[in-house]
């Protein structure tokens, strides 16, 4: 008997491989996520002082031409984007690493090709964030050493997470952390997540020492109280995250 098979993102795959199913067909357990996507690459200093050698003085006649040349060499691919959480599973997507100009200064940016469409450079919205403190997505899917974002990123697939503890150079670091004991933003109001279980959550306004970085605070007295709601709440409709990572950038 043959084979069933479907296309994800151009690429033939049997069926039961991909675990690219619609979003909101993600149940919400898995969705208890917040992810900070970084690049440890922060000013194309060097870079810029050898396009300056290679390509002389902005004035000359050549400068454009030159400069598309040195930009479109610094490209490469950093990371790819998988049908499922198995680095065996097809490549639907891949992410690239590249320079722009910009008036007298040289900027790192983050494309990415889907599978589908190789030579077409999709640009990612929220990736100037990644050479900062990070993009930050506050809902993801993960499944052991793998994270499906969800949102934010153009092209879906599988990315592989930062194993905790690595020391190996790379440009870009993903970091996965349960949404659980986090302090998020919700309609305004500041939280911090005690507990999910059961499909409910549990949480209480945010007090000073849930985020005292190091420093001498007071909480009140008594502490808020504890609240209770299904874990669908955090979730719209369109299974858009109704909260946001309030503390992104650390102590």
């Amino acid at each position: 008997m043959l084979a069933l098979a479907i296309t994800v993102g151009g690429v033939l795959l049997a069926q039961g491989l991909s675990d690219l199913a619609p979003i909101a067909q993600v149940p919400i357990e898995e969705r208890l996520w917040t992810v900070n996507i970084s690049s440890d690459r922060k000013t194309p200093a060097e870079e810029f002082e050898q396009l300056k050698k290679a390509c002389g003085s902005a004035s000359t006649r050549a400068w454009r031409e030159c400069t598309n040349r040195f930009v479109e060499a610094g490209r490469r691919r950093i990371a790819t984007l998988h049908a499922s959480a198995d680095p065996a599973s097809p490549i639907v997507g891949s992410l690239f690493e590249g320079l722009r100009l910009a008036g007298n200064t040289l900027e790192f940016e983050w494309t990415l090709e889907s599978a589908a469409e190789p030579n077409r450079r999709i640009a990612w919205a929220d990736s100037p964030a990644a050479f900062d403190y990070g993009i930050i997505v506050a809902s993801a899917q993960r499944r052991g050493g793998w994270v499906r974002l969800l949102s934010s990123v153009p092209v879906d697939g599988w990315l592989a997470i930062t194993p905790e503890g690595s020391s190996t150079p790379r440009s870009i670091a993903v970091d996965v952390v349960p949404l659980e004991g986090q302090v998020v933003e919700m309609s305004g109001e500041s939280y911090r997540i005690l507990r999910i279980a059961a499909g409910t959550v549990e949480y209480r306004r945010e007090i000073p020492s849930d985020f005292a970085c190091g420093q001498p605070v007071t909480d009140p007295v008594p502490l808020p109280p504890t609240l209770r709601a299904p874990i669908a709440e955090l979730f719209s409709r369109d299974s858009q995250a109704r909260f946001s990572v309030k503390y992104s950038k650390g102590c």
